[in-house]
């Protein structure tokens, strides 16, 4: 897969030295300079997507082969048969287009630019077309405004932006002007604006430092643009048998020719007619028009379960699926962060209750005493301070459900203290140093009771750094460094999230709060211990995929101990060890398909390396399904033969490009649109098994005639009748009928193909036992004289009884078909009475007689053909019982006896 090169790292510069890099001023380009860089670079717009010509992809092999049947009757003058060839032609081809191509469009990205912008040109401010933008342009924004290029920040007063369309995270994030260091991926570069992102309070200057196609949204563009459409794996393996049925074919029909023309002298008209009745016989015509309906059927499922797909193939990959990659905080946990443990001096108390709920008890870790937070004096008064400094707030909607504005680590926080019911006390903010990228904390000054404090919260190694003093039983103690790294290495190990809280007296009279008056007299108060736990249905959700055969990979954007520890929490297969971002970095993409299947913990993820961890998976023969919720997924969403959003996904762009969207963030919707995938895949098998078969048995008649020196057994109109009419009235009932419902299971991969062969053997004895009775039915007629046409009637009466006999019998492959169930089968007897009604016009109106060379069938005929068609059933039955024993023997290899 092709790297995108990486842009430079300006959120490393300081805002005067992205200004010089970029040639430009503080009162902004000339005029004549921005034209000059606009014919140079080009306008800020995204380049065009190049449209590809749907019709070769549509031109299978079997639609070739009908096109073939049309040309041989078209040269013979049959224009009936080449009409009605043609019909067929156009409604596969009708049918193969359902099945590729989307339901939706796909999301344009270019209307993440704003049409205008406020730019800074030689000290004068204008308001310009943003495709008229260059890298070096001062750009200034205030609320509400959607940033127009990737900025580096200058200027930004209580500025915080809402990039949800590009990282899929709902909360706001705060932005200031400072350098950073470091390498760090686009969403924590808190200098810089990206082009589509929307300021959601306060204002801010830029300076442009990429337009267009070298913007972030242009880069998920080029990747995206980067990714070939892939098929079906249905479509993959039609592709594989299409080819050589082509071939085999071309080569089949040239050979009768010739061996039919020079061998048996026939006349060019009528052995044309059978050529093209060889070839309309050999085609499923119906196959292409029952996919699309079992698709439509069980999207109509999919949807009243509130999930919704983009494509019509798509429901039929869900059957297929072997791995699935997913996000940790969207998909397996409930994306509120819980306190788990507070950890105070020589004391760890437990915390109860998940999520943003205020209810829980607070526990002794030694002996799981309960304790009441409003008497253990140290326990209140680190509550209270991350209380104070906290920034989120808590908020019940008009559904009294709690919710949450600001970060989720600190509304953590706010809850713990929430779960407390501690009384109420008099404070008042009069100061507040914001979160400091560098220093790793945030601070504040209140008032409380008539007394001022600073209170701090930050990193615990950040805190430990500037702290003079310790909380204790016994009141204040210097500090020990040692004991509390060791409590941070323990609870950091069970991958926990830790914040730590500090305070200390302040004066009231003390003038603006700055970093100096947290150098000095600093008490460490303690450590809040939280994660974000798993949803409750994940663990069961993982188990059902796994015994479905489907791999569960996660995807984490979090210390690689909190990834390990939610994977064994959700049971995640291989989490004793993961993959990095910066691991990934360094391999190539031969290297890296060779060990991804080594793994199932991916951690700190960039959205090029989700791509490539999918490319990779498919490279190794697996079927990838993927979750994304921002416009930084939606390369990785394209590239996975199934990509998976929800509704709660940020930007509607994620949405449109995925194949499927689950009703919420639940991991577990996913099982119920598996489980629809392979009860689909499961009625295709059976649809295709049943017309495969019939195809074979007309062939082999032709092949027959052909080869004997006689001209066709059945018209080509009536070869279309039953492959097309009657074939797709009785696969209905397969791929609706309860028959066609089966569970999430275990379905090992071995032993499918070692049922290959099987099956084919099956496949081949059904269609020679079906051509031979047609034969010996042909033969018997013609021996006691009987016209041509009446021939004709009676062998397609035959074949579609044999037809519907055959269906018995795969409604219940492995069993006998006489039993119970058959009875209860509604599909199987409706779909009989409408081929019986079928073939009573067929044989009794004269329009259809005329049009398909029929001729009403005497009594006795009619009980010959069923008297053909009950032999039938007794051979198949037989043929069941024989192989019922090895069939059974294959699988207990594969399902062993626990």
């Amino acid at each position: 897969m092709q790297k995108l090169k990486s842009p430079p790292a300006w959120y490393r510069y300081d805002a005067a030295g992205v200004i010089k890099r970029m040639q430009s001023h503080e009162s902004g380009l000339s005029a004549e300079e921005a034209q000059k860089r606009l014919v140079g670079l080009g306008p800020n717009t995204l380049p065009p997507r190049r449209r590809r010509c749907p019709l070769m992809r549509l031109l299978t092999a079997p639609i070739c082969v009908l096109l073939l049947a049309s040309v041989l009757t078209a040269v013979t003058e049959h224009w009936l048969d080449t009409g009605v060839i043609l019909v067929v032609i156009l409604l596969n081809l009708l049918a193969n287009w359902l099945q590729q191509n989307a339901t939706q469009s796909s999301p344009n990205l270019a209307d993440g630019f704003p049409d205008r912008a406020s730019v800074r040109r030689e000290g004068n401010i204008l308001q310009v077309d943003t495709r008229s933008l260059v890298p070096g342009d001062i750009i200034m924004l205030g609320a509400g405004d959607k940033v127009p290029a990737d900025l580096r920040l200058i200027e930004a007063q209580n500025l915080r932006v809402d990039e949800s369309m590009l990282t899929g995270e709902a909360t706001a994030v705060a932005k200031q002007t400072a350098a950073t260091e470091g390498e760090r991926p686009a969403e924590a570069r808190s200098n810089m604006l990206f082009c589509g992102s929307t300021l959601v309070s306060g204002c801010a200057t830029g300076i442009a430092v990429a337009t267009g196609a070298k913007t972030q949204l242009g880069r998920i563009e080029a990747a995206l643009c980067s990714v070939r459409p892939r098929r079906t794996p249905q479509l993959r393996s039609f592709d594989r048998l299409g080819n050589g049925f082509w071939l085999l074919m071309v080569t089949l029909i040239a050979f009768l020719f010739f061996y039919a023309l020079l061998r048996h002298s026939l006349p060019m008209q009528g052995l044309m007619q059978t050529l093209a009745g060889l070839a309309v016989a050999a085609v499923p015509a119906g196959l292409p028009m029952i996919i699309v309906l079992a698709l439509a059927l069980s999207i109509w499922r999919l949807r009243k379960m509130n999930i919704a797909v983009r494509h019509l193939s798509t429901a039929e990959t869900l059957g297929a699926l072997s791995v699935v990659c997913c996000d940790k905080t969207h998909s397996l946990t409930m994306n509120e962060m819980t306190v788990r443990a507070l950890i105070l001096h020589e004391e760890t108390i437990r915390v109860e209750g998940n999520g943003y709920q205020p209810t829980g008890r607070f526990l002794q870790d030694k002996d799981c005493s309960v304790i009441a937070p409003a008497v253990h004096a140290r326990l209140r008064d680190l509550l209270r301070n991350m209380d104070l400094c906290s920034d989120s707030t808590l908020l019940k909607d008009e559904g009294k459900n709690w919710r949450i504005t600001g970060e989720p680590t600190q509304a953590a926080l706010k809850m713990a203290a929430a779960k407390a019911h501690l009384p109420e006390r008099a404070a008042l903010l009069l100061d507040k140093l914001p979160f400091d990228e560098l220093r790793k904390y945030q601070a504040t000054r209140h008032l409380v009771d008539g007394e001022s404090y600073i209170l701090a919260l930050g990193e615990p190694e950040a805190l430990l750094r500037i702290c003079d003093f310790q909380q204790t039983g016994q009141g204040l103690e210097a500090l020990d460094v040692a004991w509390w790294q060791q409590q941070i290495a323990h609870h950091a190990a069970e991958g926990l999230h830790l914040i730590a809280s500090a305070c200390r007296p302040a004066d009231k009279t003390q003038a603006a709060l700055c970093h100096d008056d947290l150098q000095n007299g600093l008490v460490f108060c303690g450590i809040a211990a939280m994660i974000d736990p798993p949803r409750p249905e994940a663990a069961r959700a993982i188990a059902d995929c796994q015994r479905a055969g489907i791999r569960v990979k996660m995807l984490a954007d979090d210390p690689v101990a909190t990834a390990l520890a939610i994977g064994r929490m959700t049971g995640i297969g291989g989490s004793h060890s993961e993959l990095t971002g910066r691991q990934l970095e360094r391999m190539s993409d031969i290297e890296l398909a060779r060990v991804v299947d080594r793994y199932d913990i991916f951690v700190g993820m960039t959205p090029a390396h989700r791509q490539r961890l999918v490319a990779a998976l498919q490279s190794q023969g697996e079927v990838v399904g993927i979750t994304g919720n921002g416009a930084q997924d939606i390369p990785a969403l394209k590239q996975a033969d199934v990509g998976i959003a929800t509704q709660a996904a940020n930007g509607s762009a994620t949405k449109a490009i995925a194949d499927l969207v689950l009703p919420d963030n639940h991991f577990a919707a996913l099982i119920s649109a598996v489980q629809e995938g392979q009860r689909l895949r499961d009625g295709l098998k059976k649809a295709g098994r049943f017309m495969l078969p019939i195809c074979l048995a007309q062939t082999l008649l032709f092949i027959a005639a052909l080869l004997a020196g006689k001209f066709i057994p059945i018209a080509p109109l009536q070869v279309l009748w039953i492959n097309v009419a009657a074939s797709v009235t009785l696969a209905v009932s397969l791929i609706s009928g309860k028959t066609a419902s089966t569970p999430v299971c275990f379905r090992p991969r071995e032993a499918s193909r070692s049922a290959q062969g099987c099956r084919f053997w099956h496949l081949g004895f059904t269609g020679v036992t079906i051509m031979l009775s047609a034969f010996v039915t042909e033969l018997w007629l013609q021996s006691r004289g009987y016209e041509p046409k009446f021939i004709h009637a009676v062998l397609l009466q035959t074949l579609i009884v044999a037809q519907w006999v055959w269906l018995l019998n795969c409604r219940e492959p492995a069993r006998s078909s006489l039993n119970t169930g058959l009875l209860k089968d509604y599909g199987f007897w409706l779909a009989s009475a409408l081929l019986a009604l079928l073939q009573l016009a067929l044989f009794g109106l004269p329009v259809m007689q005329s049009l398909f060379a029929t001729v009403p069938l005497p009594q006795e005929i009619r009980l010959l053909t069923l008297a053909v068609g009950a032999l039938l059933f007794a051979v198949f039955e037989l043929e069941k019982m024989l192989t019922r024993r090895r069939q059974q023997s294959a699988i207990k290899q594969w399902h062993p006896a626990e």
